[in-house]
């Protein structure tokens, strides 16, 4: 387990030995133990014996609270693979993952799934060298806000073309939405972009 900044804890797993896990799955892990009060991550690696994923301390909800407690050594309750997230393909030639800052386990799958140039931009308060811990070798922005990301996405289809791009969102719904549909309006085909919600950081209740 690896902790970093106080935002980021990277948490290694045994693998499942009736459920293997690849990278791109999502996992539903129960962070107040025996309630199935779930909160899922993407699996960000994998090896023959061993998952991985990051979780982004929100400090708003129990996921936190869990990440904090967290020690090598603990078994976690849960349950997977989920649906998976969507990855690359081999014709997608650039790739653009954008999200807040639950953005970074699943950033790291997808670039792990493409040989291709990939660019990262992430909503955050934070700077980029706060969050470039697990992206080091990726072209990485932060993003101030919703606009800011808009304008980003701009600038990124501006420089590469609408044609054979991957878009990837991951976050908020409505942040999601827009920035999918701000793609579509230039030029990204619907096949070529990919979303993935998670819950707001501050819900506490069961799902």
């Amino acid at each position: 387990m690896e902790r970093y900044d106080d935002a980021f804890v990277r948490v290694v797993c045994a693998m499942p030995t009736n459920t293997p896990l690849v990278a791109g799955d999502t996992i539903a892990v129960d962070v107040v133990p025996a309630t199935q009060m779930l909160r899922r991550y993407t699996v960000s690696r994998v090896t023959d014996r061993t998952f991985e994923f990051i979780g982004f301390r929100t400090s708003r909800g129990p996921a936190t609270t869990y990440l904090d407690q967290l020690s090598v050594g603990d078994e976690m309750d849960g349950q997977g693979p989920e649906r998976p997230v969507k990855l690359p393909t081999a014709d997608m030639t650039h790739v653009a993952i954008l999200g807040d800052e639950t953005v970074i386990g699943t950033a790291v799958a997808v670039i792990g799934a493409t040989h291709n140039p990939t660019a990262v931009a992430v909503k955050t308060t934070k700077s980029v060298e706060q969050i470039s811990h697990f992206l080091s070798a990726t072209a990485l922005s932060a993003c101030t806000d919703d606009e800011a990301m808009k304008s980003w996405l701009t600038d990124f289809l501006t420089s590469k073309g609408a044609d054979n791009v991957g878009i990837f969102l991951v976050g908020e719904q409505a942040a999601n939405q827009s920035l999918r549909q701000h793609a579509f309006s230039l030029g990204v085909s619907k096949g070529c972009v990919a979303t993935r919600t998670f819950w707001r950081p501050d819900k506490a209740g069961l799902e």
